[in-house]
């Protein structure tokens, strides 16, 4: 075979010898063009008790039977000892306790539900998670529970302080006179509060009802307990059903007498005109 045969030979197959390599390259390129660019691959090193080699040498060294077997003895022993076992059980509990969920990869999900079941609670408290034991990771939660209460019971607060606030702002607002005063005045219903005058007109009492306390009765009327302890003269905060407690003291009026002494011929319609009083 000369080289002109050679080029001829070339030049009637340079379709295939091309054409080949590039369909092939495309089609390999079209099925892995989705596939993971990183991979991982694992093997296991053998150091040779039984070969005579090991990872520090190429060369093969002279085996004995009796040595050979005395390793694996010893391979054996140490892998059923009582340490061992211990050591590997203790930490295959603390991993599978310390996981919030079953993980598969670790425990299944019915053995995970049967050792959450089994396992006392002094045991899993023992169990540290970011740095924190059973204990206080307890402490830890029952702040933060104690924390959400504590700004819920501010919000109530404030809200009442805001609603009480109105209702005494209400309540002292600008009124022609003490008599005109009500019980809504006050934001209570009336079947649910008995607000009346004091005979002299200088207070305005409230009638203690089943049920109620210093505490309930002042948070209504949007005052303090120790205000209606001090209008009251209370000497500690028990009261009963029935009894009337000062709310608030009304302005003063202060009320002039006047007297008219009868002169002969007249009448009480006449005295009654003469001063503009009515006495029907």
């Amino acid at each position: 075979m000369d080289l002109l045969y050679f080029i001829r030979l070339f030049k009637r197959n340079i379709v295939i010898l091309f054409g080949v390599p590039l369909l092939l390259s495309v089609v390999v390129y079209y099925f892995v063009r989705n596939q993971e660019k990183v991979y991982q691959s694992e093997a296991i090193i053998y150091t040779g008790i039984t070969t005579g080699y090991s990872i520090e040498s190429t060369v093969q060294r002279s085996t004995d039977f009796f040595s050979t077997s005395a390793q694996f003895d010893n391979m054996i022993n140490l892998l059923k000892s009582r340490q061992t076992v211990v050591e590997t059980s203790l930490r295959l509990l603390a991993q599978d306790l310390s996981l919030e969920h079953y993980n598969p990869q670790y425990i299944s999900k019915e053995n995970y539900a049967l050792l959450q079941q089994s396992i006392p609670q002094r045991i899993k408290d023992l169990v540290v998670k970011n740095n924190k034991n059973g204990v206080e990771r307890k402490k830890e939660e029952q702040v933060h529970l104690l924390e959400k209460e504590i700004h819920s019971l501010e919000k109530k607060i404030r809200k009442k302080r805001n609603l009480a606030a109105r209702e005494s702002s209400t309540f002292s607002g600008n009124q022609p006179n003490a008599k005109s005063r009500r019980p809504q005045d006050f934001g209570v219903e009336k079947n649910k509060a008995k607000l009346s005058i004091s005979a002299n007109g200088n207070f305005v009492t409230h009638t203690v009802l089943p049920g109620e306390s210093l505490a309930t009765i002042a948070d209504r009327y949007g005052i303090s307990r120790g205000e209606l302890i001090q209008l009251n003269g209370l000497s500690n905060g028990n009261i009963s059903p029935g009894q009337s407690l000062i709310i608030q003291k009304l302005p003063s009026r202060s009320s002039s007498k006047q007297y008219h002494v009868v002169k002969p011929g007249e009448s009480l319609y006449t005295i009654a005109k003469r001063y503009g009083i009515n006495i029907s």
